[in-house]
C-alpha cells in the first residue's frame, strides 16, 4: 500500500480491494475497523479540507 499523509475511508477500502487482500470488504466494515483502531491509538481521525461532503472521515497514523 502506498503511504499517504491521510486517506479517506473509501480510499482505504478501494486500496484493500485493489491489492487483493479482501475483495468483499465494504466501506462500513472499514469504518468500524478504523474506529476500533482509533480507540487503540493506532490511527487518528483528521479533518479533511473537503467542503462538498458533510461527513467524510480521513485517517492517518499518529
Amino acid at each position: 500500500m502506498k503511504l499517504r499523509r491521510s486517506a479517506a475511508t473509501y480510499v482505504i477500502k478501494n486500496t484493500i480491494r485493489m491489492e487483493g487482500w479482501d475483495r468483499t470488504v465494504t466501506t462500513p466494515k472499514v469504518l468500524r475497523a478504523m474506529k476500533s483502531l482509533e480507540k487503540m491509538g493506532f490511527v487518528e481521525r483528521v479533518t479533511g479540507g473537503n467542503r462538498i461532503y458533510g461527513v467524510m472521515y480521513e485517517w492517518r497514523l499518529p
